[in-house]
């Protein structure tokens, strides 16, 4: 069939359209792409885009003509390379870039983006490095405050675990959450400052974790774990996969906890 799409990463519905028939998504190796219609008919929105791998997309809502895009792919049956974050000042219609993974290693590839509702120049985003590479993966979490001119390290992580994802609490900013694969559920509540561990209940060393907040109370929180399976993939695995599966099945042999704030 030639109507089924590959793996979509990223979704918004236009915050400026009251009709919500705007959409934007974001493909695994396709680039942005746009739909005026409900789904109807699509159209490429990805001018400016070096790297059309878009794993995250981000809109601010205080001023919709912002729009954050992240490039690469950094779950499974991806680990696609991209070239950091950019940003569309004028509704997705062209991109240029504010990370480079040159300047920020642990950004090559965007797992997540959220924006402050009330302040558009404040961004975070989570990322880590190419799995590819010959050095250990970094991961970490990044914030600006000036729209992405300069970039603040919040967290970093350089012992292969990963930054799933960060979101915040709907209600309250400085509240935020970040899923790290191999340890679990952080919380800030100084807008990414510091971080603690919360994750009492959850999987000794979990791998991927996703997180859902609720939108009536945002003290109701969803966690979904992945547990994979390495067998099948043995055959293929990079040294830098192997080493890293090993050092997971060492901590998990050994019955160790999640780390402490970063």
């Amino acid at each position: 069939p030639g109507n089924i799409s590959g793996r979509t990463r990223a979704f918004f519905v236009d915050a400026s359209d009251a009709s919500q028939n705007t959409w934007f998504a974001g493909a695994a190796t396709g680039g942005v792409w746009k739909t005026i219609n409900g789904g109807s008919s699509w159209k490429t929105s990805s001018t400016g885009l070096p790297n059309l791998g878009t794993n995250a997309l981000a809109q601010s809502p205080s001023s919709p003509d912002i729009i954050y895009a992240g490039t690469g792919e950094q779950y499974g049956g991806g680990d696609i390379n991209g070239s950091g974050l950019f940003k569309s000042t004028n509704h997705g219609q062209d991109w240029f870039q504010i990370i480079s993974p040159d300047e920020i290693p642990s950004a090559q590839q965007i797992g997540r983006i959220i924006i402050n509702p009330e302040n558009k120049d404040e961004v975070v985003v989570s990322g880590t490095s190419s799995r590819w590479s010959q050095e250990s993966v970094k991961s970490g979490i990044y914030k600006s405050l000036d729209g992405g001119i300069s970039w603040l390290e919040s967290l970093l992580l350089t012992n292969g675990d990963v930054v799933d994802m960060v979101l915040n609490d709907p209600k309250n900013w400085k509240i935020q959450y970040a899923a790290i694969n191999g340890r679990g559920v952080y919380k800030s509540v100084n807008s990414g400052k510091n971080w603690l561990n919360k994750s009492m209940g959850l999987p000794i060393n979990p791998e991927r974790i996703e997180l859902g907040i609720s939108p009536v109370n945002s003290k109701v929180i969803w966690a979904s774990e992945e547990t994979v399976s390495y067998t099948h993939l043995r055959a293929h695995e990079t040294p830098e996969h192997r080493r890293l599966r090993l050092v997971r099945e060492k901590k998990k042999g050994g019955g160790g906890g999640g780390g402490g704030g970063g």
